[in-house]
């Protein structure tokens, strides 16, 4: 596996947080009364402007259920590699940082022995390199 396999998690699960944000924010238009402003009459057109936005916050939450959907696939598949690794330590690396997303830094704090951000990566980055035969 490679470290860009590793990290479509984390981009695919800020994506996920994006898209919640936005299904919120949507969901919190279209609430009744949200953008009436008092005083000034209805067009008539409030009823279809209000369909389309349904359309919308659906579409919306089904593509956010995929991305889900996808997400789950993407760990299920990172816990398995990570299952398959012989180096107790390494597995640990790749956990705490493509499952938990801790920066470089934490990762080796949580490992402890002296270990720094770098080193940690360089050892991640070799180790990858080592698996899929090619150069660093």
């Amino acid at each position: 596996m490679t470290s860009k396999q590793l990290s479509r998690l984390y981009w695919l699960e800020r994506d996920i947080a994006d898209s919640e944000a936005r299904l919120n924010i949507m969901r919190t238009k279209a609430e009744p009364g949200a953008s009436k402003i008092s005083g000034i009459p209805s067009g008539g057109s409030d009823l279809r402007a209000g369909e389309n936005v349904k359309i919308e916050i659906a579409e919306q939450s089904r593509q956010l259920d995929l991305m889900r959907a996808r997400a789950e696939r993407e760990r299920a598949s990172i816990l398995r590699y990570i299952c398959s690794v012989d180096d107790p330590q390494m597995r640990l690396i790749i956990k705490y940082r493509f499952l938990d997303f801790l920066p470089w830094h934490v990762v080796a704090w949580k490992l402890g022995g002296g270990n720094t951000g770098d080193g940690v990566r360089k050892r991640l980055t070799r180790f990858l390199a080592a698996e899929c035969g090619a150069p660093e």
